[in-house]
């Protein structure tokens, strides 16, 4: 009788730690812990085994829950409107630009504070299908296209400005969008548009990575107009072709002062002719 009542002791349960068991419990409304401690007393296990049940539970769970790319909501590729865009990353908040508004060819890409006033075109890219679901980007300013370094530096591969070549692939590329961002590879290596290290500062120079669905491989695309009041534009094309920049002289004649591409170069050119009045066709 002694041995019976003995064990009938070793499996009660103390009252005071059961009640501060349940205060923990219901204070921390953590599913993942009650679904562990309902196991385990159900189980009754010894404490090392508890904690080791516990944890497996854990990651099994949260494994399930785990959101990877492979589920995440992805639109098909060559769903993107054809327009001029500013791209900004999902990381750095900061927009994509062709450093100075150079028109050279061969000049890399980088990140820097989005222009709230949209005066600067040099981040600004047109984004145009070539019908089969990729695209070319080029930026506004010089009518260049993005391209693919054949170039590595330091082990990466650098995004440039290039003259744009129709039907080359180092200038083409992918766009698959995630809800409201976008990742952007090339269609030669399948690689991800990448901020180097992972920089959320300016200057942060554009490489190409392979994809790894981090927030520094996510872009969001705005729309944008291309300021041909005073933004830069480095070159006549059909979307912005030249006009007329003409002004009357000191003695009320009017004289032509030849083609600009934006009306702010037409007023540089009548400040150094000593123009009275000045007018650039198509200018507001």
């Amino acid at each position: 009788m002694q041995s019976k009542t003995t064990n009938k002791h070793e499996h009660k349960t103390n009252p005071h730690e059961a009640r501060k068991t349940d205060k923990t419990i219901v204070a921390r409304q953590d599913r993942w812990y009650i679904l562990s401690t309902l196991h385990l007393r159900r189980l009754n296990m010894k404490k090392p085994s508890a904690i080791l049940f516990a944890l497996s539970v854990l990651l099994l769970l949260l494994a399930s829950a785990r959101p990877h790319s492979n589920y995440l909501t992805k639109a098909a590729a060559g769903n993107i409107a054809d327009g001029m865009y500013t791209i900004v990353g999902e990381a750095s908040r900061r927009c994509l630009e062709v450093p100075n508004s150079s028109c050279a060819s061969g000049i890399g890409i980088q990140t820097f504070d989005c222009d709230k006033s949209e005066a600067s075109n040099n981040q600004k890219f047109n984004v145009t299908s070539d019908g089969s679901g990729n695209y070319t980007i080029s930026p506004a300013h010089s009518d260049l296209c993005l391209e693919v370094s054949n170039e590595k530096i330091a082990g990466r591969t650098p995004v440039l400005q290039t003259e744009c070549s129709p039907g080359k692939v180092s200038q083409k590329w992918a766009m698959s969008q995630f809800g409201v961002n976008l990742e952007i590879r090339d269609v030669q290596n399948n690689r991800c548009l990448d901020i180097l290290r992972k920089g959320t500062g300016n200057y942060a120079p554009i490489y190409l990575q392979s994809c790894n669905d981090g927030p520094n491989q996510r872009w969001r695309l705005n729309k944008a107009t291309l300021n041909t009041d005073q933004g830069i534009i480095c070159r006549a094309s059909p979307s912005h072709p030249e006009h007329e920049c003409s002004g009357v002289n000191d003695q009320q004649k009017p004289v032509s002062l030849g083609k600009t591409l934006t009306r702010a170069r037409c007023d540089e050119v009548c400040r150094v002719n000593k123009m009275i009045s000045c007018k650039w066709e198509g200018m507001k």
